[in-house]
């Protein structure tokens, strides 16, 4: 087993001299942890294994209890049973519910309980990466729907305002336009801007996936100086005043991070208060992550809307208050979970709001983005 990473299990067993045999079984390549209670398991598992070896039969359970028990606390965490009991049923209803293997401790000895525990952990792996594979098609059936959704209810509604309008002017007006004439047309054009808006922002959103590209070292430094030269009329109109702390370089596609960071920033000038904006954006170091903010002093977000946000067409003001179609935030998380990453918000209403964002730093990732990305 030299030059292989060490394997941590904990084993779970009431007899102190089993459970001494088995930490001389796996003595080469393995670090054994014993605890002999059920009621201790939640606990200890709390310190990380790669494999649970279970003896059914313990002071406080007995059984497939047992195993029902630990199976449900192990989550992720391969379970193989080794007992005393050679009921057959008993060992195929445990199989059949997601044990690993079932030994008998009679037979077993140390070159079996090896293999058996490698097989364990690579077939949990295969059955990890499916539950992953089937969570992502999930959700993006789920988001195919949505999409469906809105092309046959919302973006029907600017179509139809358009349509209404030129048609009403068409058969009432005809060759003269009056006032009254001029204010249908300005309806038509308010809804075929609305209805170009709308569907470009859909786009974006839709083309997230299909248009990122490989990720390479990009200086967040570059990227907030672009984002802050392209709104540099809201900025001024505004009379914003935004501080930029010293940020790293990530790996990273750099027309997405611009993308979010051009969203977050040109939010944090629109819902602003009535004071002139003061927004901060700054990045802090985690142990696998770089975290990114941008803090504003603006009307906040109440709490049960925190996580509405982020999705599709969710607006909190009407459109009379704050244009837009509500798409901004979406494209966000998407960009960011396409990066491994993860984004939140912290506000509460008049209070401002800072947005936050992770993305993995370039030693955990090898320029590869994430599935759904």
């Amino acid at each position: 087993m030299q030059g292989r990473e060490e394997i941590r299990a904990l084993l779970i067993d009431e007899d102190p001299h089993d459970a001494e045999h088995m930490q001389r079984m796996l003595a080469d390549g393995f670090s054994v942890d014993v605890i002999n209670h059920l009621a201790l398991v939640m606990d200890q598992l709390e310190h990380g294994y790669d494999v649970v070896i279970l003896d059914l039969n313990l002071p406080d359970s007995q059984g497939y209890d047992t195993f029902e028990a630990v199976e449900k606390m192990s989550g992720e965490v391969p379970v193989i049973v080794l007992t005393y009991n050679s009921d057959l049923g008993l060992a195929t209803r445990a199989m059949s519910h997601g044990a690993q293997d079932y030994l008998f401790k009679e037979t077993i000895n140390s070159e079996v309980m090896v293999r058996s525990i490698r097989y364990a952990i690579e077939r949990n792996k295969l059955v990890q990466e499916q539950k992953a594979i089937m969570r992502e098609l999930q959700r993006s059936n789920a988001e195919l729907e949505q999409f469906v959704y809105v092309a046959s209810h919302d973006l029907q509604e600017p179509l139809r305002t358009v349509t209404n309008y030129l048609q009403l002017m068409e058969r009432t007006f005809e060759h003269q336009l009056d006032p009254k004439a001029k204010e249908y047309i300005e309806y038509a054009v308010e809804g075929g801007n609305r209805m170009r808006e709308l569907i470009n922002d859909v786009l974006a959103y839709s083309r997230v996936d299909t248009q990122g590209k490989k990720l390479t070292p990009v200086d967040m430094n570059t990227v907030v100086s672009k984002v802050l030269t392209v709104l540099k009329v809201q900025i001024e109109e505004n009379k914003a005043e935004i501080a930029v702390d010293p940020l790293p370089t990530i790996l990273a596609d750099e027309s997405q991070i611009i993308q979010v960071m051009q969203n977050l920033i040109a939010n944090a000038l629109k819902f602003h208060g009535p004071e002139r904006p003061l927004i901060r954006i700054s990045s802090s170091p985690g142990e696998r992550e770089w975290t990114f903010s941008v803090k504003d002093n603006g009307i906040g977000i109440a709490p049960q809307y925190h996580e509405r946000v982020f999705e599709m067409f969710q607006r909190l003001h009407a459109r009379e208050q704050y244009e837009g179609t509500g798409i901004g935030l979406a494209i966000c998380r998407k960009i960011v979970d396409g990066h491994g990453g993860r984004i939140w918000v912290e506000s509460e209403p008049e209070k401002g709001a800072t947005f936050f964002f992770t993305i993995p730093s370039a030693e955990n990732r090898n320029g590869k983005r994430n599935h759904s990305a």
